[in-house]
């Protein structure tokens, strides 16, 4: 796959920023704007200052429709298109499934690495999975946050995804693989205490390429890191992570959670957390 084959970068890259300024423009154009968000490893880094930003390959974006073929996702992304062209970037569209577009300089620049390139991913599920996801998109977007990209003498909007609905996913998905692998669950203990910055380091630094570790064994050092991380740094609205909570009773498997204890430490300025999720299975 194309991913896998990237260098992993970080909001403050020239070829992250190209893609987040091109994104911006779904903001001022009436078909997109209001209707899109950016999620994933990029959602968390858009909180993040730079020290302390998991550097990830691609931006992923939800949007509150189904974008069901080439004609509707060019329609609701022309101002992406635009942009990047008229930039001098090359956009390559990569066959997978979802609607994915390569950017890369057309030529090196004294600003990019020789390798620089980012994914642009906007979403092309069948209509059974957006109708299920419908609701939780609706709110998602309802609770989103509007961030800024400096640069130079302009700043650029885009719409991300809020903390606490990032969290509350990925804890889901702690407590599942960990019911599985229980073997793997020392892999989170290091974000269950304060991150100072050798941890941080470590984590971004050597962790995240580790060619020893497993795809999982990232997957679950990622997930405990930005959920500490987000914590420490950014913090949450209590009410907004009981709301998030409750937004994904078909998703959040409460009992898997609720059996690996250490997860509620990823997370300590949220009290009560635990009795929230408990009074839920009653």
């Amino acid at each position: 796959m194309v991913k896998e084959s990237l260098s992993l970068r970080i909001l403050d890259s020239p070829i992250v920023k190209d893609g987040i300024k091109a994104i911006s423009k779904l903001e001022g154009y009436s078909v997109s704007a209001g209707h899109y968000l950016v999620v994933g490893g990029m959602a968390v880094q858009s909180y993040l200052p730079t020290f302390c930003r998991r550097p990830t390959a691609d931006i992923d974006l939800v949007v509150d429709r189904r974008l069901s073929n080439e004609r509707e996702f060019r329609n609701f992304a022309k101002p992406v298109f635009e942009y990047l062209k008229d930039n001098g970037l090359k956009v390559e569209e990569v066959p997978n499934h979802n609607w994915e577009l390569l950017v890369k300089p057309k030529k090196h620049r004294n600003e990019y690495l020789p390798d620089d390139a980012i994914l642009l991913s906007f979403p092309n599920i069948s209509e059974e999975d957006y109708l299920k996801k419908k609701v939780i998109i609706e709110k998602e977007l309802r609770k989103s946050r509007v961030k800024q990209l400096e640069e130079g003498q302009g700043t650029h909007d885009y719409r991300v995804v809020s903390p606490e609905f990032i969290v509350i996913p990925k804890m889901a998905r702690l407590g599942k693989v960990l019911m599985r692998n229980y073997k793997l669950k020392p892999l989170i203990v290091p974000y269950t205490t304060e991150l100072t910055k050798e941890k941080i380091w470590d984590t971004i630094k050597n962790k995240v390429s580790d060619i020893k570790l497993s795809t999982l064994e990232k997957r679950i050092i990622c997930d405990a890191y930005d959920i500490r991380v987000l914590s420490e740094q950014t913090g949450f609205n209590e009410e907004d992570v009981k709301d998030a909570i409750t937004s994904w009773p078909e998703r959040l498997d409460l009992k898997s959670v609720l059996k690996n204890r250490e997860i509620f430490s990823l997370l300590p300025k949220i009290k009560g957390l635990d009795f929230v999720l408990y009074s839920m299975q009653c």
